[in-house]
């Protein structure tokens, strides 16, 4: 009895376990490399220079643990960075460069809500959120 549960609890681990078990050090990975890209990061930056940069759920506030999806904030730490949206869904993720045309990031944005049933509400919030960014992009 004991082997068939342990047979069947290898079977149903993978399906169990979160698609969006995607490692972490790859985000961060892919975050730097749009950095140096995008944001006069320096050239020979890697994964561990990921410590000056912040990537923050937008709704929790709280940063980005290994298995999270949803909406994020990300911005290097520098006087001059921009801020950006790093947007994580099942096994994939996708970066919205904030500094691209408004009407490009929007579609992204609320294509990704829509395939994730984001409810009226936390599309208000967040599309109010996205307009901050874009202002304080403006500024910086």
């Amino acid at each position: 009895m004991k082997n068939i549960s342990f047979i069947i609890l290898m079977i149903l681990l993978p399906i169990l376990t979160k698609a969006t078990n995607m490692p972490l050090d790859s985000i961060k990975k892919n975050v730097v490399s749009f950095l140096v890209k995008n944001e006069r990061y320096p050239a020979e930056s890697n994964i561990n220079d990921f410590c000056n940069c912040q990537i923050i759920e937008r709704k929790s506030g709280k940063e980005i643990v290994q298995g999270a999806e949803g909406i994020f904030l990300f911005f290097p730490f520098s006087e001059h960075g921009n801020s950006h949206l790093l947007l994580i869904e099942k096994e994939k993720f996708q970066i919205i460069n904030m500094l691209n045309p408004l009407e490009q990031n929007l579609k992204v944005l609320l294509d990704f809500m829509k395939r994730n049933h984001y409810s009226k509400r936390e599309i208000y919030l967040y599309l109010n959120e996205f307009i901050k960014i874009i202002e304080y992009n403006k500024n910086n």
